[in-house]
């Protein structure tokens, strides 16, 4: 892992030394909704997050609004290329497949170098939601002022019950699920995270897109919560 973070850290590629590496990567990232408790992490001895680039006032602007859609959007306008930057670098990191393979003197044509989760229009940088507490740390730490206008598509309210049961873990994770707006769940086979997410449902009481990747895990999602727990 060391030898991988190096190599990352002398990168030439296009985005130019985005991936340096202090952190593990969460396993649940997430903005906090109720208290300032910290959202818990674990790393998983592969990837890293990057280091943030030391800013100053005169690379921000006094204020900026950041937009909060499905993606977080900053606008570019009076920030400097390397305030620019230092943005782009929280959603991007090394791709230890890349040094993995170049390590072992495999062909390494077909696989990027630093794998950037960020998007870019013109006019601004669209950060993944899950990169919200960090950018506003690297922005107000400089001296900017970050306020946000949330176009977030609230849904619609629903009426539904639980009527499952949930296991002390799950129950658990089902508690710390619901302190913050967004998250990750990461759990193995058989945990029970479709009746956790079931719980998470009925609390929030919103019309919730469920995104599956084969028929069959569509057919067992609507059989238990059609039959098993909801009413």
């Amino acid at each position: 892992m060391n030898t991988i973070a190096t190599l990352a850290s002398s990168n030439t590629g296009p985005l130019g030394n985005l991936a340096k590496f202090d952190s593990p990567i969460p396993h649940a990232v997430g903005q906090k909704k109720k208290t300032d408790k910290q959202a818990p992490t674990t790393g998983n001895g592969s990837l890293r997050t990057g280091s943030r680039t030391p800013l100053s006032n005169a690379d921000v602007p006094e204020t900026i609004t950041i937009i909060e859609r499905s993606m977080l959007e900053i606008s570019k306008t009076n920030l400097t290329p390397l305030a620019q930057n230092a943005v782009r670098r929280l959603a991007a990191f090394a791709n230890p497949d890349f040094y993995r393979a170049q390590a072992m003197r495999q062909p390494v044509h077909n696989k990027p170098r630093i794998i950037y989760c960020g998007e870019e229009t013109d006019d601004s940088i669209l950060l993944p939601r899950g990169c919200r507490e960090a950018v506003v740390a690297l922005l107000t730490d400089a001296g900017c002022t970050v306020t946000f206008d949330d176009e977030r598509n609230q849904g619609k309210r629903i009426r539904v019950k639980f009527i499952g049961s949930l296991r002390a873990p799950q129950s658990e994770a089902a508690k710390t699920m619901l302190e913050y707006d967004d998250g990750i769940l990461v759990a193995p086979t058989g945990f029970g995270k479709t009746v956790i997410a079931a719980d998470l449902i009925a609390k929030r009481k919103t019309n919730t897109l469920i995104i599956i990747r084969s028929s069959s895990l569509m057919e067992q999602w609507r059989d238990r919560l059609r039959y098993g727990h909801f009413r």
